[in-house]
């Protein structure tokens, strides 16, 4: 690139011709759950204002039968045909300059470059891993919950977490309360009954949970937190009821959610997925792999499931892996071309995913598919890619622009995905 004078046109074709195709291909090359699912464009789907409307795939065998020489043909019965919405949502990351740097960078667009593609690697890697946790999330929008009293003292509060995704089941749950979190980042705090506790509340300090039980703690701005609770809820500011449903959600039998894209699990059995728990709900058991093919039996009777991938966590990953290769399989972990590693179940692939729970998800993309309403992107005004800052009402000497994704995954029939719950992990210690 020669050095010219660079002006909002020339960046603002930097940031559409350039970087635009990277951050998409890189999304979908980092994010687990991407690299499994087609994308289906809103141009394929019927609209319905605000989601797509889909056809809802019915098992059913009422119309079968085997009869005798001469005998009566089975009756035939009249087809259930059901439609289902599936919701969008907008997911946006903001890049900025001020006009000081504009300026000092005026005559040098090698530097203006720099500048930006710093902003954009910046603000791009936490737009992946935002999408990779709400992908694999149970639809709660909650990145983790205040574990302990609350001490407001001097100018700076120090408030412990635990339970990452509100879950406090997980091998880890007392220690990964710092898995979504960064300095920086705006939190709400709200109570188990959705009361909003706190405005946007910027995270000053963080320090990572050890062991296996010291808790992770984020320390705040004394001003800020004046009525947080032990139990709240911790989200990211503005996201609380807008953030897509992930795998957790998407694989439920009516139990996280009992409506979901419009239809009742109660009312439509179909619209439940296969769930294998514990002997009980909530009994955590051994994996083994007969459990696991009584599992697989019932996705490929009940809901006739052509199962593509497994997904699973890290630490039941190799939980998995190290009780196969104890039962006299043989284990030879692959790295695939994309870079996940995977194991080989059945002959087919188990991914390890570090923003998954402890959970083993069935996935099949006949059913399971991203729907967007248009391709993601750079946002375009009226004052083209690149715009001056006019937030609180006042224009400001800072450059904005934003991207974004207007997406959701969507599923048309949920009797062919499923996961199995409640799952000893031996192999794996806390570190």
């Amino acid at each position: 690139m020669a050095n010219t004078v660079t002006t909002l046109t020339t960046m603002a074709n930097l940031l559409k011709n350039v970087y635009a195709p990277q951050i998409e291909e890189t999304t979908k090359r980092q994010v687990v759950t991407l690299e499994l699912l087609e994308t289906k464009l809103g141009q394929r789907s019927p609209w319905g204002g605000n989601g797509f409307i889909v056809p809802l795939e019915v098992n059913q065998m009422h119309s079968y039968g085997s009869r005798p020489e001469n005998g009566n043909l089975p009756d035939a019965r009249p087809t259930s045909w059901l439609q289902t919405t599936v919701p969008i949502y907008s997911h946006y990351f903001t890049i900025s300059a001020t006009g000081l740097s504009m300026a000092a960078t005026k005559n040098n667009d090698h530097a203006w470059a720099d500048a930006w593609s710093r902003a954009a690697y910046i603000a791009t890697r936490s737009y992946r891993q935002h999408l990779n946790r709400m992908l694999n999330g149970n639809g709660t929008a909650i990145l983790c919950q205040v574990d302990g009293a609350i001490s407001i003292g001097g100018t700076y509060t120090t408030i412990t977490m635990d339970n990452a995704y509100g879950v406090s089941t997980e091998k880890n749950s007392a220690i990964n309360g710092a898995k979504f979190l960064s300095t920086n980042m705006l939190l709400d705090f709200m109570t188990s009954s959705t009361v909003r506790d706190e405005g946007a509340c910027p995270v000053y300090s963080l320090t990572p949970g050890t062991g296996a039980s010291t808790s992770a703690y984020a320390t705040f701005v004394n001003s800020y937190v004046d009525s947080v609770s032990d139990g709240d809820y911790v989200y990211v500011a503005g996201n609380y009821g807008t953030e897509l449903p992930g795998l957790e959600l998407l694989a439920d039998d009516g139990t996280l959610a009992s409506t979901f894209q419009s239809l009742n699990c109660d009312t439509y059995s179909d619209w439940q997925a296969v769930v294998h728990y514990g002997s009980t709900p909530g009994t955590a058991e051994q994996w083994s792999t007969a459990r696991m093919m009584n599992f697989v039996d019932d996705l490929e009777s009940l809901g006739g499931m052509n199962i593509a991938a497994y997904k699973t966590s890290n630490a039941l990953w190799l939980t998995v892996g190290e009780i196969m290769r104890n039962e006299g399989y043989v284990v030879n972990p692959e790295v695939l071309d994309t870079g996940y590693t995977v194991i080989k179940f059945n002959g087919v692939n188990m991914y390890k995913d570090p923003y998954s729970m402890a959970t083993i998800t069935a996935i099949d993309p006949g059913v399971l598919k991203i729907y967007e309403a248009a391709p993601q992107g750079w946002l375009e005004t009226d004052g083209g890619v690149i715009e001056r800052d006019h937030s609180s009402g006042y224009q400001r000497d800072n450059y904005v622009a934003f991207y974004g994704w207007h997406m959701t995954p969507g599923i048309s029939n949920r009797k062919r995905i499923g996961k199995m719950v409640d799952i000893t992990n031996n192999v794996w210690k806390a570190w």
